[in-house]
């Protein structure tokens, strides 16, 4: 029961990305704790990659409440306190980023390699699709600040479109390396369309 609801919250966090839709589940709301990291009738499987993809999309709802919201449109991009949002948020992705077990994370330098060699590895089934996702939700941090440089505060344009270029490459490096079998026995597989939509009314 646990799987199955943490399933209806990612999916209402990325289709609310896609469609450009508010939340429908506040994560106030939410007591239900994170399916334990071994599950399965015996006890045997690891869900820890679900539990990781779970934590990603929580810090997803964040961008889309704090940054896509209307009150968050009508505050302006020119003001410290959405400043001290982005970096909130940022610093969120890099401690999740930072507890992903090895096989669950794969470095920009190693998807290089990994792209050079040819070789199809089971990290890559595993980690890239996640990661792909982790990269889309950087660009979605960042990229509504990529607008007039008037418009927005000046560290905050410069740190935007380095991110966003930055996040766009390691996910196309990872993307490559995948199948589109791969990307769609993930769960969630059009992230990629995250490049276009999000207005959340």
């Amino acid at each position: 029961r646990k799987r199955l609801w943490f399933c209806v919250y990612i999916t209402d966090r990325w289709a609310c990305a896609v469609m450009g839709r508010p939340l429908a589940i506040a994560d106030a709301d939410c007591d239900i704790e994170l399916p334990h990291v071994n599950g399965g009738s015996q006890g045997t499987k690891d869900y820890s990659l679900f539990i990781n993809f779970i934590k990603l999309s929580g810090i997803l709802g964040e961008v889309l409440r704090r940054i896509y919201s209307p009150k968050a449109r009508s505050q302006g991009y020119k003001n410290i306190t959405t400043y001290h949002t982005v970096q909130s948020i940022h610093r969120m992705l890099t401690d999740w980023l930072e507890q992903l077990p090895d096989h669950q994370r794969i470095t920009p330098h190693e998807a290089e390699t990994l792209f050079k060699s040819k070789i199809k590895t089971n990290k890559i089934r595993e980690a890239g699709p996640l990661m792909v996702c982790y990269h889309v939700v950087n660009i979605l941090l960042y990229r509504n600040f990529m607008v007039e440089k008037l418009d927005v505060l000046p560290d905050l344009f410069d740190e935007a479109s380095k991110r966003c270029t930055e996040a766009a490459k390691h996910a196309i490096d990872i993307a490559r390396l995948l199948t589109p079998t791969q990307v769609v026995h993930f769960g969630w597989n059009f992230a990629g369309e995250l490049f276009g939509p999000v207005d959340t009314q």
